[in-house]
């Protein structure tokens, strides 16, 4: 049965920021940005109402842009090694570029990592957010990942690491098997590594959002299920880790609602 979800709240200028900036948000752009201390949280508030007009996503509401998601992953410092040495790293679904700030912020070289977004309009943002669109040295893509565009068929079978950051999360199962059919088209034959956080349910299944479209939400089991059917349809042995973690904005939409991080090691091709 699909089961749905409740209206997400509406802007609210009054949001408390000072949580969210103290756990590395303010550092940074004070530091990479060099936003005056006193200037920061009008500048983010700016930022977030300009990505909420463009699209209403939760992120922008909440300031989750802020998170700097894919540096709370258990293989970030592998991933920002993988990167130091010349690995070059796609970020599906980037929105405002916050996951590749952080990496170059950290020392990965911008010429190597990739950005990719259907709205032109967040990249812009982030060019805005972060101060930068003349020293980044990333790239940007503004198409569907499904579009078999020139720029994306230039690296394909050459990107060694993969961030999906709540992106796979937003299709039902065949979208998601589609996605992950494409993901491997875009690593070396010798293997990658995928990233990726997924909103799941303890109750896993299908799931529309309010005024969305059908999503299917994961447990760990069926996370698992979903990989080992994408490895061996793609020929090649995946080592799947997942772990869950409480989170009050998936419990929000789902009382049994909780956060999947993942990460998927592609080995070699299976016999």
């Amino acid at each position: 049965m699909t089961r749905a979800s409740k209206a997400f709240p509406s802007w609210d200028e009054s949001l408390d920021l000072s949580e969210i900036l103290s756990q590395g948000a303010q550092k940074l752009l004070e530091g990479y940005s060099h936003i005056p201390p006193s200037d920061v949280e009008s500048h983010v508030r700016t930022i977030a109402k300009k990505g909420w007009d463009i699209r209403d996503y939760p992120c922008f509401r909440m300031f989750w842009f802020l998170d700097f998601d894919l540096s709370r992953s258990p293989q970030y410092a592998q991933v920002l090694e993988l990167l130091k040495s010349g690995a070059l790293f796609i970020d599906l679904g980037c929105g405002v570029g916050q996951d590749i700030r952080r990496l170059v912020y950290d020392g990965a070289p911008g010429q190597n990592l990739i950005g990719l977004d259907i709205y032109g309009g967040f990249v812009d943002l982030g060019f805005e957010l972060f101060q930068d669109r003349a020293s980044l040295g990333a790239s940007f893509l503004i198409q569907s990942f499904f579009d078999d565009t020139t720029l994306l068929r230039r690296v394909m079978g050459k990107v060694s690491v993969i961030n999906s950051g709540y992106f796979m999360h937003l299709w039902d199962w065949d979208g998601q098997i589609r996605i992950g059919q494409r993901m491997m088209e875009l690593l070396p034959t010798g293997g990658g590594l995928v990233t990726g956080v997924h909103f799941g349910s303890k109750r896993s299944g299908r799931w529309v959002p309010d005024g969305g479209t059908e999503m299917f939400l994961h447990d760990k089991d069926t996370l698992t299920t979903m990989w080992t059917q994408i490895g061996k349809m793609a020929g090649v042995r995946l080592n799947i880790e997942a772990i869950v973690q409480d989170d009050i904005k998936c419990q929000y939409y789902d009382t049994d609602g909780f956060i999947i991080r993942w990460v998927v090691q592609i080995g070699s091709h299976a016999n």
